[in-house]
C-alpha cells in the first residue's frame, strides 16, 4: 500500500553566517531559508530554498505563499501525486517548488554521512584582493579545492584585480573561477575577458561566470562569438530543459546547476546529464544554501562521476555559523 502525505510543516529559518558573504548585488548576513517537512507515515522528508532577490525574482514571501497555498492539495495523496501537482501548478517556477520537490524526492535518495560528503573537493570562495588570493592557493593546495573569486562590484577596481594579479606557479593544478552575478555590460564584459586571455595564467581559469544580466540572451550569444581564451558560463538564466538546449544551440561551453533553479533532485540530475549530451561542461552547487540542500548537491556530484567539471560548488554550509551539517534522510 502506498502511503500518502498525513501532513506538511512550513517554516522560515534565518540562518546567521560566520562573516558577510558580499556579492554584486546584496551583501548576506544571514541565509533565510523556507524549509519544509513532510511527514508520511514514519518518515519525515525535508527540503529547503533560499530565496535571493537579484539573482532570481522570487522572495520569500513568495515561496511561502505558493508552498501555503499548494500545501492542502498535497496532504492525503501519494509522493508520486504530490509531485504531479506541484510541477503542473500555474504558479509553479523551479525555485518556488524546490523546497518541496527535493523533500518529495528525498524518499527514494539515499545520502551518504556528512563525514564523507564533506570531503569532496569545493571551492574557496573569495573576493577580488590579491592578499586574500594569496591565502586562497595555501587552502586551496592544501585541500585540493578550486578558487572563485567574487567580482562585479566595481568594474574598474576588478579590471586593475585580473590585470595585476599574482599567481603562485607551484599551485599549478589548482583552477581559477570568476563569477560576476549580472554586474557588467558586453562592453565591460569583453575587456575583462580579454584581460584574462592575455594574462600569463589565462590556462588555469576555467571561465567568467554570469558576467551580464540573466535574461540578455543576445549579448550571451555576442560574448561567446568574441571566442576569447577564457569563455563566459550561465547560471542564473539556466532553469530548465529548454534553457540548456538553448545555451547549447549558442555555443556556450560552461553551464551551472543548483538544486534550488532546477526545481528537485530528478531535474538537477537530468538536465546535468542533458547539458553534458549536448558538449557543455558542467558545475553544480551552491554558496547560498544551508547543509539541507548542499548534501543532496554533494550527492549529486558523487553519484555521477564524469558529469560534472572540477570542484563542487555547494559550499554554502561552510558559511553558516552554526553547524548545519545532519545525518537526516
Amino acid at each position: 500500500m502506498v502511503e500518502s502525505i498525513e501532513n506538511i510543516e512550513v517554516r522560515v529559518e534565518s540562518v546567521r553566517l560566520v562573516k558577510p558573504y558580499v556579492l554584486s548585488f546584496a551583501t548576506l548576513h544571514e541565509f533565510e531559508a523556507v524549509r519544509v517537512c513532510f511527514h508520511v507515515g514514519n518518515e519525515r522528508l525535508t527540503g529547503e530554498v533560499v530565496p535571493l532577490p537579484g539573482y532570481a525574482d522570487e522572495t520569500t514571501g513568495m515561496v511561502t505563499s505558493f508552498v501555503q497555498e499548494i500545501r492542502e492539495a498535497l496532504i492525503g495523496k501519494s509522493l508520486d501525486e504530490a509531485r504531479e501537482i506541484v510541477v503542473s501548478h500555474n504558479d509553479y517556477t523551479p525555485f518556488q517548488g524546490t523546497a518541496l520537490l527535493s523533500a518529495i524526492d528525498s524518499a527514494t535518495w539515499k545520502v551518504d554521512s556528512s563525514e564523507t560528503l564533506s570531503q569532496i573537493p569545493t571551492v574557496v570562495p573569495i573576493a577580488a584582493d590579491q592578499q586574500a588570493f594569496d591565502r586562497a592557493e595555501a587552502i586551496a593546495r592544501k585541500n585540493g579545492w578550486d578558487i572563485k573569486i567574487k567580482v562585479g562590484t566595481d568594474f574598474q577596481r576588478d579590471l586593475e584585480f585580473v590585470t595585476t594579479l599574482r599567481v603562485s606557479p607551484e599551485f599549478d593544478d589548482t583552477r581559477i573561477r570568476l563569477d560576476a552575478n549580472q554586474a557588467y555590460t558586453f562592453e565591460q564584459t569583453q575587456k575583462i575577458l580579454e584581460t584574462l586571455s592575455d594574462s600569463p595564467w589565462a590556462f588555469r581559469v576555467d571561465y567568467l561566470e554570469q558576467p551580464v544580466h540573466r535574461s540578455n540572451w543576445a549579448d550571451f550569444e555576442r560574448l561567446v562569438k568574441l571566442r576569447t581564451r577564457v569563455p563566459i558560463m550561465l547560471d542564473e538564466p539556466i532553469e530548465t530543459d529548454e534553457d540548456v538546449r538553448r545555451a547549447a544551440d549558442i555555443g556556450v561551453k560552461f553551464v551551472k546547476l543548483k538544486l534550488f533553479k532546477q526545481g528537485g533532485i530528478v531535474e538537477t540530475e537530468r538536465q546535468a546529464r542533458l547539458a553534458q549530451s549536448l558538449g557543455m561542461s558542467v558545475v553544480i552547487g551552491n554558496g547560498v544554501a544551508t547543509w539541507e540542500s548542499n548534501r543532496h548537491e554533494l550527492q549529486l556530484y558523487k553519484t555521477n562521476p564524469g558529469v560534472f567539471y572540477g570542484a563542487c560548488e555547494a559550499n554554502g554550509f561552510r558559511k553558516c555559523a552554526m553547524n548545519q551539517i545532519t545525518h537526516s534522510n
